[in-house]
């Protein structure tokens, strides 16, 4: 098939390309390629439930599924549906798909206004970054700074956690007047323990 030819996808009504991914997707799962269009095949399982509209975020108004306005949005306007709900204009999409919360907002204006911002943030940011590229790598090596820290602080904590157990071990044997062999750690009466701190057993190897 020629890389140069287009068709469209008869689940979403955007144009793809004979051959692309998209298409052989659809051509191995349910439809045949006839007369320069797809045509789902009799044996294909059925489809599943298509909402019956989506909310334009553009303009708050219900769009319905099928209509020349959904078409357009789609085909023309490169309108990108989110959550199988949202109708998100291009411009919006990527911040939508990372930050869904923002299309919750009921009110348009609001809704709009606030993905114009975190859209100007972003790109503020990927602009930043371009003109200082050595601003990327001090970020990382400062979050590295920060992990190690973090890593060495909780070791720290163990091990302070670990000798303050000692200490208590230590302090309820002395009131029982029990002791631990420096060497296998068994318990030894402390007035029969020598100096060197071993017991009977190990003092003689």
């Amino acid at each position: 098939m020629s890389a140069n030819r287009y068709t469209t996808n008869p689940l979403t009504g955007r144009t793809i390309r004979v051959g692309g991914s998209a298409f052989n997707q659809l051509v191995l799962e349910a439809y045949d390629y006839l007369d320069s269009g797809l045509v789902r095949r009799a044996t294909a399982p059925p489809l599943p439930s298509v909402r019956g509209s989506y909310l334009n975020v553009s303009t708050g108004r219900m769009v319905q599924f099928g209509t020349r306005t959904y078409y357009n949005l789609i085909r023309m306007g490169d309108y990108e549906i989110i959550e199988d709900y949202y109708l998100v204009p291009p411009r919006y999409a990527e911040i939508a798909q990372s930050n869904p919360s923002l299309l919750y907002i009921q009110d348009t204006e609001v809704r709009l206004r606030y993905l114009e911002t975190a859209r100007n943030i972003t790109v503020h940011h990927a602009r930043w970054e371009q003109r200082n590229p050595s601003y990327r790598q001090g970020v990382e090596e400062a979050r590295q700074f920060t992990r190690q820290r973090e890593r060495e602080a909780r070791q720290f904590t163990r091990q302070r956690e670990r000798e303050a157990q000692r200490e208590e071990q230590s302090r309820r044997l002395a009131e029982l007047n029990i002791a631990l062999c420096r060497e296998c750690q068994m318990p030894v009466n402390l007035n029969e323990l020598p100096e060197s701190g071993l017991c009977e057993d190990c003092s003689k190897e």
